[in-house]
């Protein structure tokens, strides 16, 4: 069976594991702190950030923009303002923020604020740009929506998103490790054969799985880094390293313990993903997985096929139900 080798982790390397990531986890949140201290030491900022998401709302009669941001650092938050002509989604702008009353933790899990945009840049960021690009490519506009969320994370528009919401198929529509599954065999097939070409002339004592690895890594690192911090596909490209380096070593790679590890580096490293829908929605995607494999592996691989989706769509309709409110 696949679950039958012999843990990962002995009670010594658990101990060693967890000091580390435990001091990890300390130098990231007292680099958050200095962050959350530099925006919060008089009672207002004036900050560049980028527009995530822009929509109108209506309340007791009156109608309001809504405003999605990301600081350089990483935090999300929003802010209403006056209705404005433009849609601001994509744009670099200068915003004014109420900040007295942030708290750490709300900074850590994302907060709503006074605030109102001062200026705006004339040019939308690289990422967005190409989205309009895309977008222009396509007659219907819904279309190079659609392109622009596979391939760059753009967010959809906040009615088509509601529409997919209440369709059940938003989950196709996020970047995840599905994609990064498929963009690493691709690399891999592209790069084998010339690679191979290029180590029997020059360097046959290389280790061309191990070069190969490494070079798909950073293609999809450098990816990762111009997409900006995707949770599903954070917790996928720590996953696959992680995988690799177990699997270098001849180490068991398909295992609830590989999931953990995967899971305390990330938040370790990141620790205001802990308050990440997609990121828990994502890691127990691939616990149910691997729990069906724990216990199912025996079974043909063409039953699994079909048995593995329906597992999965009902583990995952209770956790649903509980954070969307609806299920379809």
């Amino acid at each position: 069976m696949i679950f039958s080798a012999p843990p990962l982790l002995g009670g010594r390397e658990y101990l060693y594991f967890f000091l580390l990531t435990f001091f990890l986890l300390l130098f990231s949140l007292a680099a958050e702190y200095y962050h959350y201290a530099k925006l919060t030491q008089f009672d207002d900022a004036v900050i560049e950030v980028t527009v995530l998401k822009h929509y109108s709302k209506a309340k007791e009669g009156k109608t309001y923009d809504v405003l999605q941001l990301l600081s350089g650092d990483g935090v999300r938050f929003y802010i209403t303002s006056e209705p404005v002509l433009k849609n601001l989604v994509g744009y670099r702008v200068t915003t004014w923020l109420y900040t007295a009353h942030i708290k750490y933790y709300d900074y850590l899990k994302g907060f709503a604020a006074k605030g109102r945009i001062v200026s705006v840049e004339r040019r939308k960021v690289k990422r967005y740009g190409i989205g309009d690009a895309l977008k222009k490519r396509h007659d219907s506009i819904e279309a190079g929506e659609l392109y622009g969320a596979l391939f760059l994370a753009l967010p959809l528009e906040h009615a088509l998103q509601e529409r997919f919401s209440y369709l059940g198929v938003s989950h196709l529509l996020a970047i995840s490790g599905f994609h990064l599954g498929v963009l690493s065999l691709i690399l891999f097939t592209l790069l084998r054969w010339p690679y191979q070409l290029l180590q029997q002339c020059c360097f046959p004592y290389r280790h061309r799985n191990r070069d190969l690895f490494i070079t798909v890594a950073i293609v999809l690192g450098s990816y990762l880094l111009f997409l900006g911090d995707v949770a599903s596909l954070l917790r996928a490209y720590m996953m696959l390293a992680v995988g690799y380096l177990l699997h270098d070593r001849g180490m068991k790679i398909v295992s609830m313990q590989t999931l953990f590890i995967t899971l305390i580096l990330l938040l370790s490293f990141w620790p205001r993903l802990f308050f990440s829908v997609g990121l828990w929605l994502s890691v127990s995607g691939v616990y149910f997985i691997f729990l069906y494999l724990r216990y199912f592996d025996e079974l043909p691989k063409y039953l699994s096929l079909v048995i593995v989706p329906l597992w999965v769509y009902l583990m995952m309709t209770p956790i649903a139900l509980t954070v969307f409110g609806n299920y379809s």
